[in-house]
């Protein structure tokens, strides 16, 4: 377009604009649907689609607006983009929710037979290993039955003694052990 374009087909041009931002930004909603984001994510989501939105506006100014930017371009994109939201938005988001809530219902009907089985093929396994535990765990102390309880140990005849001390630390005194 050129200079001689009205005002009014500028004004045109920038509300198919917001309508099309619209509609760009509905799979950032959806994602955000999908996916549970934090705060700092969506910040970066939101910064960079509104960067993206610079970028188009500037260039149909440049291609519109004949190398002018006016105010009149941006207001006329936001008309666009709230015509978008309040009409066919509200259809859209509606008709995306619902598919969403429908393929998250038959995905969860197929995954719980599956997740049945899993949870029979994990008890299983549970019970083959709390018993192979037990079963070494009776052994064990069978074998160490004979054993002396670390505080009858001696060790080259010297008896290991704990004391408290003022500080409340544990200082190991080893002591001589004499015969008589």
């Amino acid at each position: 377009m050129n200079v001689n374009t009205p005002i009014t087909e500028q004004m045109l041009s920038f509300v198919i604009c917001g309508v099309i931002i619209g509609i760009l930004y509905e799979p950032l909603r959806i994602l955000r649907q999908l996916v549970k984001h934090k705060n700092i994510l969506t910040g970066i989501e939101d910064t960079l689609f509104f960067a993206l939105c610079g970028f188009l506006l500037f260039g149909l100014s440049m291609n519109v607006g004949n190398g002018q930017f006016r105010l009149l371009y941006l207001i006329s994109a936001c008309i666009g983009a709230f015509a978008y939201y309040f009409t066919l938005g509200k259809i859209v988001r509606l008709i995306y929710s619902l598919l969403i809530k429908s393929i998250s219902k038959i995905i969860r009907f197929i995954l719980k037979p599956i997740k049945k089985i899993l949870g029979i093929i994990v008890l299983k396994i549970k019970r083959l290993f709390v018993g192979l535990y037990e079963k070494f765990r009776k052994s064990g102390q069978k074998s160490f039955s004979h054993l002396k309880n670390s505080t009858e140990m001696l060790y080259n005849k010297l008896c290991i003694k704990k004391e408290r001390s003022k500080e409340n630390d544990i200082r190991v005194k080893i002591k001589a052990k004499v015969k008589k």
